[in-house]
């Protein structure tokens, strides 16, 4: 997470990392906030209105996920870079249950395409988003649809298969290009 967060800053003034606290990564996501300390701006909580049941005992359903906003600059503050909002958004974010989303027969960790939609509020028309774990493409479609530049990155060929048949059918007039090249 770090080498992402690493790239990520190098080009954006700021990134929206969503990650769930599970027993497995608890000190890795405790060393990560530390590691981006001076580059902090803030944190959101994704509600999901609903949680897998646990499987291990005495272990509470995971409902909800953090949203973390850190800053490409030093000595951030609390102050998202590029947006233009005062006292309408909340740190909480309850969209729609993810529990009837299309893909999740395909893939374990995917969202409704309203909360990549809640993320793109604080950005403008024609921005760059960019989305190193796209995925089934839903951070793309939302790009789309607000007319932001989505630039993503997948590595299991059968995700991309889905990104790229999502991107066709909601826009057959897109160019669509792997590694600089249009791709049919």
């Amino acid at each position: 997470m770090v080498g992402f967060t690493n790239n990520a800053i190098l080009f954006s003034d700021y990134l929206i990392c969503n990650i769930q606290s599970l027993s497995g990564n608890k000190v890795a996501l405790i060393e990560y906030l530390y590691k981006y300390k001076d580059q902090f701006i803030d944190v959101a909580i994704w509600d999901k209105q609903h949680g897998a049941p646990a499987m291990a005992k005495n272990v509470m359903n995971s409902a909800w996920e953090y949203l973390f906003f850190i800053s490409s600059k030093d000595k951030a503050s609390r102050a998202i870079p590029n947006a233009n909002f005062r006292g309408t958004i909340p740190n909480i974010y309850r969209g729609k249950p993810n529990r009837n989303n299309e893909f999740s027969n395909l893939h374990a960790a995917v969202f409704p395409i309203d909360l990549p939609v809640w993320g793109m509020q604080f950005t403008k028309k024609n921005n760059i988003v960019l989305d190193l774990f796209c995925g089934t493409g839903t951070t793309m479609v939302a790009a789309h649809q607000l007319k932001r530049k989505c630039y993503g990155m997948e590595l299991d060929p059968k995700y991309c298969q889905v990104i790229i048949d999502r991107m066709r059918k909601l826009d057959p007039s897109l160019v669509i290009k792997k590694n600089g090249e249009a791709i049919q």
